[in-house]
């Protein structure tokens, strides 16, 4: 398992050997309990991993940036925060709508790349937060790749409901929308898509 985990989290690396950032994510790992310090506090223990080797990684799927009217960081400073302190993956998705359709996605997704290169031991996925047709906000992004950026553009100019105001069927378009992306996850547009509701009440 040695070198498949973020340095953090490998317990084979030891404490003295991780850098400022590091040594803080592993720190918040160790107080949720996701790692247990040994007696003499020098070396970690992981508690056997089941279903396959998959780990629980803490995250947050509603992250907006300074391209947003109510956001003022860069992509950039939002991974390095959350690395710090302990977030495996993130989800950038400033507002959807007519602005953020013309050029919100174009201009996040150079700077969610350069993050991705920088910090590599969080996962930053590129995202959007929906006007879901009738309803409230919902996050949707997709798996990295070459589609994306035009994936997200063309989903969200067809079925962003601030784009869409006047539409007669709301219910019907927002369901045309999951449906959109589960036809591009099949067609292999992008190997995976994932929606979420944000306020659901």
């Amino acid at each position: 398992m040695a070198g498949d985990l973020p340095r953090a989290m490998d317990t084979e690396v030891p404490d003295h050997e991780l850098n400022p950032e590091e040594l803080t994510r592993r720190s918040v790992l160790r107080r949720a309990g996701l790692l247990g310090a040994t007696l003499t506090g020098s070396a970690l223990t992981t508690p056997a991993v089941p279903h396959g080797g998959y780990h629980w990684l803490a995250g947050d799927h509603h992250v907006h940036t300074h391209y947003s009217s109510d956001g003022k960081y860069r992509v950039i400073d939002h991974v390095r925060h959350g690395n710090a302190y302990g977030l495996g993956w993130m989800v950038i998705t400033d507002h959807g709508g007519p602005t953020h359709a013309k050029i919100g996605v174009d201009k996040v997704g150079p700077d969610i790349r350069a993050a991705r290169s920088e910090v590599d031991s969080t996962l930053v996925f590129q995202g959007v937060e929906w006007n879901i047709p009738g309803a409230e906000h919902g996050t949707v992004f997709v798996h990295p790749g070459p589609n994306e950026v035009a994936l997200l553009k063309e989903f969200e100019s067809t079925y962003d409901g601030g784009l869409n105001p006047g539409h007669p069927a709301k219910e019907a378009l927002a369901i045309a929308g999951i449906t959109f992306m589960a036809n591009a996850v099949r067609d292999r547009r992008v190997d995976d898509a994932l929606m979420l509701a944000n306020h659901p009440a």
